[in-house]
């Protein structure tokens, strides 16, 4: 517990602390101007509102803050920022290991509730487009994250309902199933619309920053002797792999590449109808 001669003031209340709105009031305020000036701080009124985000961050439980008897008390503890329940959960979820985000996820899904990219937003705690799509993209990948509405099906139920796009609960979290022996093809990507002057180094060296890559095959065509503008990429580790997919895109030269998971092509036999 950390104490502090002195009650907040009057112009200061702790539920502004606790949703962290930054409110502040110094006591002198040509010390609070120094200490700004010297870079000792960087915005006046962030000092609580660090706290509780460094906490949140590190997976702990919220400070609790008091105002009484002439003194501000605050005290923290190391007890996890997940309940009894949610920590069994997650637990179910181990074998994937999430990061902060993706748990934060897994946990708004809890009892099968159905999630709204509002709602992923909201458990993110940003409105970062790229963390969404990672955070998303990963999790669909790894099966933990399945679409039960197309993003055409939002649209219309959206319409139908009168609400917006973004609050359309569209995905639903699932226990993965256990992990099946590893094999090469969870280590490939495949990327698209790569430009004219493409080489197999440019690709090695753009697609290196997900991890160390196995073999990189740029197919050419037999008649013009160029590449067919896709190739696949093999890393060393599927964990590399997943990253490039749910980065989604590399700038290439003068293109935007694309990066999608790469699906063996299975060649289908049909049978001749009786004529």
């Amino acid at each position: 517990m950390f104490e502090s001669p002195g009650e907040l003031l009057s112009t200061v209340l702790l539920t502004d602390l606790l949703a962290g709105t930054g409110v502040h009031e110094s006591r002198n305020v040509y010390v609070a101007r120094v200490l700004r000036e010297n870079n000792y701080m960087r915005e006046l009124g962030e000092g609580i509102r660090r706290i509780f985000e460094l906490m949140k961050s590190q997976e702990r439980a919220s400070p609790s803050i008091e105002s009484k008897q002439g003194r501000f008390y605050m005290s923290m503890t190391s007890s996890s920022v997940y309940s009894e329940r949610e920590l069994l959960w997650l637990g179910m979820f181990k074998d994937i290991e999430p990061n902060i985000y993706q748990k934060r996820v897994i946990i708004a899904g809890i009892d099968g509730r159905e999630l709204s990219p509002n709602m992923i937003y909201a458990a993110i705690g940003s409105d970062d487009r790229t963390l969404y799509d990672n955070t998303v993209t990963t999790l669909r990948i790894r099966n933990v994250l399945t679409e039960i509405l197309t993003s055409n099906q939002a649209s219309i139920k959206a319409r139908k309902e009168k609400i917006a796009k973004q609050d359309v609960a569209r995905f639903v979290v699932s226990v993965p199933k256990p992990k099946a022996q590893s094999t090469n093809i969870s280590k490939k990507v495949y990327i698209y619309n790569l430009p004219d002057l493409i080489t197999h180094e440019i690709i090695e060296k753009e697609m290196s920053i997900f991890g160390e890559i196995f073999k990189v095959q740029l197919p050419i065509d037999d008649k013009t002797s160029k590449h067919r503008s896709f190739a696949f990429v093999e890393y060393k580790e599927e964990a590399s792999a997943l990253k490039a997919v749910a980065t989604k895109d590399i700038k290439m030269l003068d293109s935007v590449v694309s990066i999608i998971p790469y699906k063996p092509y299975v060649k289908k036999w049909y049978k001749k109808g009786n004529s």
